[in-house]
């Protein structure tokens, strides 16, 4: 048997998948499919050079499990194999959400929804809150982009495309991130001058720049604050019918006054979505008082069962709120004063 033969009949047992730990030799993304599967992810084929789901899937599949519809996701080295069998060079995806406890931030380059990058508003939103999001595994993307790698364990359910911030997405239930070693084509221009050449299109390939841990649960966690603030959004406009604004539980929100009598946790099952959720409320109805947010936050939150919820913890969810409300209702006077002047 050849050497080449004998590292592609070898499969990952220690979980272990930061670039480091690979065997140089291995060529075949099957190979990074089996080791993300010992890891404890949830895979699945791509197209080549491409982030979308493989053909070789057919149709009428779901990202979730447990659904009317067959779960597309492979986790055993026998259905590995088989899929990638059908094409030796599909890209490597693996399912967000539940199927794989991942919380991902993609923060794409391109210029559709903002003139700046990804990661400039996601900084920009992390000043505002007055917050910093753990340092998870890093991944680059063939376009410059990044994906932030979160664990998450929690029950709450997202919506599939959520409208969070510009050139910037979650990837939680429903979806999906291409992974390393995968590959897409870009096309670079060559040369200088008068020699400049047409250029061509080349593979660049995801890459770690902060690989992961050694065990998926020493992935740092989603924090509370960021999925209250993101479960607070609403659904992407994707141009169909029938999106709706409605809370994970599915469920309408209660008045304030049954939280000022019953605390948080009791609509969203999360105290700190509920109290995230009605101080978005509150900033909306009474902007900039300050003084009456907080005291009608710290009425609800004497209603709580504070056991692990301290004042503190809904002194963030408060400035988290107040970093998402503020800056849309400002803008939202500001037209309003333009209309105004114009009459």
């Amino acid at each position: 048997m050849s050497e080449s033969e004998d590292e592609g009949a070898t499969t990952p047992t220690t979980g272990k998948v930061d670039g480091s730990q690979f065997k140089s030799s291995w060529s075949l993304p099957v190979d990074y499919a089996i080791a993300f599967a010992h890891f404890g992810l949830t895979v699945l084929p791509l197209k080549r050079a491409s982030n979308k789901p493989h053909h070789m899937l057919g149709e009428g599949w779901s990202f979730s499990e447990g659904g009317e519809r067959p779960f597309v996701g492979a986790r055993d080295d026998e259905s590995i194999r088989s899929l990638w069998s059908n094409d030796p060079a599909a890209n490597v995806g693996v399912i967000t959400g539940r199927p794989s406890r991942l919380f991902v931030i993609d923060m794409d380059t391109t210029k559709k929804r903002s003139p700046h990058a990804g990661a400039h508003h996601l900084n920009e939103w992390q000043s505002e809150v007055g917050m910093r999001l753990p340092e998870g595994p890093v991944v680059r993307t063939p376009s410059g982009g990044y994906h932030l790698w979160l664990r998450y364990d929690g029950a709450e359910r997202f919506k599939t495309k959520i409208d969070w911030l510009p050139n910037v997405d979650v990837k939680v239930d429903g979806g999906q991130v291409a992974s390393p070693p995968s590959i897409r084509m870009r096309h670079v221009r060559g040369g200088m001058g008068e020699h400049r050449l047409a250029g061509a299109d080349v593979p660049i390939s995801y890459e770690w720049l902060r690989p992961l841990p050694s065990s998926l649960d020493l992935i740092p966690e989603a924090p509370e604050w960021l999925l209250a603030d993101v479960l607070s959004r609403p659904a992407a406009n994707n141009g169909r019918s029938g999106s709706t604004s409605q809370n994970a539980s599915g469920g309408q929100m209660p008045s304030t006054e049954w939280f000022l009598s019953n605390g948080f946790g009791g609509h969203s099952g999360s105290r700190n979505i509920d109290c995230h959720k009605l101080a978005c409320r509150l900033w909306r109805n009474h902007w900039p008082n300050d003084d009456l947010v907080t005291s009608l936050i710290y009425e609800a939150w004497q209603a709580t069962d504070t056991v692990d919820f301290p004042w503190t913890e809904a002194m963030t969810c408060i400035r988290s709120a107040r970093g998402f409300v503020g800056p849309n209702i400002e803008r939202e006077r500001a037209y309003v004063n333009e209309l105004r002047s114009t009459l």
